[in-house]
């Protein structure tokens, strides 16, 4: 078996580290491994890394304002995460999130026109399942704060059979659950220069 192998070097925000990522030809699974010396940043994003293989549903949970969201966007700015999905798609929830507006962030990703007001949230819904289906797409759903139905909002559910994955950062690991989170991962507090 002869793995093949990318390198990847982020400098930036105080951290400069090399990852290799292989992909073996046999189980065609990605394996992710790391210089020895790294920062909580990227230990906390090769936590969600290490996971991505075997699970569909990441959930990632802890107090507000320790760095959940920026662990998210090192997750996205790992250079195989472009290669292995179709799509990325990223959505800020929020507190006083909607169907609706959860439907126009994805919508403006996938380049789709915008929601109109005389569609009802069930068109939008059947637009964006269309789009999304048959493609491989990696979506973070980031500070949400209760359960989302990613039916009702028109995206197909992560599965291994579609190759789809989806991370969901939250202050509650009672969230994690309801969102039936096949793998929970608690955040510590990242260091003030890499939040």
């Amino acid at each position: 078996m002869e793995p093949k192998k990318k390198f990847w070097r982020k400098n930036g925000g105080g951290c400069s580290f090399l990852k290799l990522w292989t992909k073996s030809k046999l189980t065609k699974q990605p394996v992710v491994t790391t210089c020895p010396e790294y920062t909580s940043m990227q230990r906390h994003t090769l936590r969600i890394l290490r996971c991505m293989p075997d699970v569909t549903t990441i959930g990632v949970h802890g107090i507000g304002g320790i760095g959940k969201t920026s662990v998210l966007k090192a997750v996205i700015d790992f250079i195989p995460i472009k290669v292995l999905f179709d799509v990325v798609i990223w959505v800020s929830v929020s507190r006083n999130w909607s169907t609706r507006k959860i439907q126009d962030q994805v919508l403006r990703q996938l380049s789709l026109s915008t929601s109109q007001d005389f569609e009802t949230n069930h068109e939008v819904a059947m637009r964006l399942f269309d789009a999304l289906q048959g493609q491989r797409f990696f979506l973070l759903l980031d500070d949400v704060w209760e359960h989302i139905s990613l039916d009702l909002i028109g995206i197909p559910q992560p599965a291994m059979e579609n190759g789809c994955k989806m991370i969901l950062s939250t202050r509650s690991r009672d969230v994690c659950r309801v969102m039936a989170a096949d793998r929970m991962v608690q955040m510590e507090r990242l260091l003030p220069e890499e939040a």
